[in-house]
């Protein structure tokens, strides 16, 4: 940029316009050229040859009359006829030759069903969607180019996700405002217990969060949290696990919301009936432990009668007798 100003200080370069943003590596800049110039002063040498070869009546270049016949046996027909005595027109000049059926079926191939839909952009880099779609019947394009095919396809994919999805979803901007929803989110916190469908529920959109979660306050803080964040939530009668996720970060942020009411009630009425059967069972063990402490305590003044019974006499009595108390 500065030699190009340098040189329109020494009037080496007299234009009108300048691009100062073209790359120094560029086809007017490569290997072989004059250092000492300008990237300016070497375009407008470029051009000036350009257009002096442009108005010489001269051919640009030999023609190949073999190659051309090729080309025309192949299916090739001219876009404009040779003027100027040129014999032999450039390649440049030839486009293949495809129906109109062809044609429209190539533009259905790129998402293009009718006229409203051919946009004509120009983010493919041809000119127009019916100049892409001859394009990628002659091999030189891919349905991948058109941008609003993708971007189509996208966002097909992105509502099927979300509208057929089993759980509530719901995306919120950075001004807690509803960017997109589904049927399961409403029916969780908007008490509808219907499906909507279409338009309306885009009329959604737009609306405060808080008109339909009161915790809304718990999305602000996820706006500055890339990572997603998991937590347990006992919403009126309902237990839910919610999940905060980042869709651009600052910007969007989006939440999960998933009912886990049914099994945890079941998980809490089987950790219940798993304590009644403990506390029945350290019960039984009780009585059993007692009852086997009563048999032994009687069983131990049975036996001890019985010996006392049949006791024999020691042998330190002289006479033999021995007192029996009555």
């Amino acid at each position: 940029m500065v030699g190009t100003l340098g040189g329109m200080a020494k009037g080496q370069i007299n234009s009108d316009f300048l691009e100062l943003l073209f790359c120094e590596g560029g086809c007017i800049n490569g290997p072989g050229c004059e250092k000492g110039r300008s990237s300016a002063a070497k375009k407008g040498s470029s051009s000036r040859y350009t257009r002096s070869r442009i108005t010489d009546q001269g051919p640009l270049f030999a023609g190949d009359r073999s190659f051309v016949s090729t080309l025309l046996e192949q299916g090739y027909s001219l876009i404009e006829k040779p003027g100027n005595g040129v014999q032999n027109p450039p390649v440049s000049s030839f486009v293949s030759i495809h129906s109109e059926l062809e044609i429209e079926r190539a533009l259905k191939i790129l998402g293009k069903r009718d006229k409203a839909e051919e946009l004509n952009c120009g983010g493919c880099g041809y000119n127009s969607c019916r100049e892409m779609a001859i394009a990628y019947l002659d091999g030189m394009a891919e349905p991948e180019m058109c941008v609003t095919k993708m971007r189509k396809e996208a966002q097909s994919k992105i509502d099927v996700l979300l509208r057929t999805i089993p759980i509530g979803v719901v995306i919120v901007d950075d001004q807690l405002k509803i960017v997109d929803c589904n049927n399961s989110f409403l029916k969780l916190f908007g008490d509808i217990d219907f499906s909507i469908e279409g338009d309306l529920l885009g009329l959604v959109g737009g609306l405060p969060l808080e008109r339909f979660v009161p915790f809304h306050e718990k999305f602000k803080n996820q706006f500055s949290n890339p990572r997603a964040q998991q937590y347990r939530l006992h919403y009126q009668d309902k237990f839910l696990k919610v999940t905060f996720f980042s869709v651009e970060k600052q910007h969007l942020v989006g939440a999960l919301f998933e009912d886990i009411t049914t099994p945890t009630v079941r998980r809490e009425t089987v950790i219940k009936k798993a304590e009644d059967v403990i506390q029945k069972s350290l019960e039984t063990v009780q009585q059993i432990a007692s009852l086997l402490g009563e048999n032994a305590a009687e069983t131990e003044i049975m036996l001890n009668s019985l010996i006392d019974a049949f006791k024999v006499p020691g042998s330190s009595q002289s006479d033999g007798f021995t007192k029996v108390e009555s």
